[in-house]
């Protein structure tokens, strides 16, 4: 890891433009830090997009060069790795202080403090016990 570092301190003075897919060298916490072009330089990472899920080494990554250094745009999927949502999913979302997950025919919604659940089934399996507990529980109401 010694001579990646070493190599990236004199690449990232060189300014990266224009686009590219490269390979993730060195992560943080999900976030690249270090990616290698093509031409064997190995870029400082300056930022991501909202949209780039966790990384690891060896992910090959969308970026965009800026003055500030590479962007990371995107992520490409392995051909085994299945979409993050699949065609009948249609949002998640984050709003605020709620995040909903939405398909066409139910949604989970996490509020600050309330979970709810709509759908036309809902089912639930607690391999040894469930415990439901609240100051108060209505069925049916």
């Amino acid at each position: 890891m010694g001579a990646i570092k070493e190599q990236s301190f004199r690449a990232a003075m060189v300014p990266f433009e224009g686009h590219a897919l490269m390979t993730v060298m060195a992560e943080d916490s999900g976030n690249a830090v270090e990616v290698r072009g093509e031409d064997r330089r190995v870029y400082r990472v300056a930022a991501h997009s909202s949209l780039v899920p966790v990384l690891r080494v060896g992910d090959l990554v969308i970026v965009v060069g800026t003055p500030q250094g590479v962007v990371v745009m995107g992520r490409l999927r392995a051909t085994d790795e299945r979409p993050m949502l699949d065609d009948r999913a249609h949002a998640l979302h984050w709003h605020g202080s709620e995040v909903t997950l939405s398909t066409d025919r139910a949604k989970l919604a996490l509020h600050t403090e309330k979970v709810s659940v709509t759908a036309c089934e809902i089912g639930m399996e607690g391999e040894e016990q469930m415990t439901l507990s609240s100051a108060r529980l209505a069925l049916n109401p």
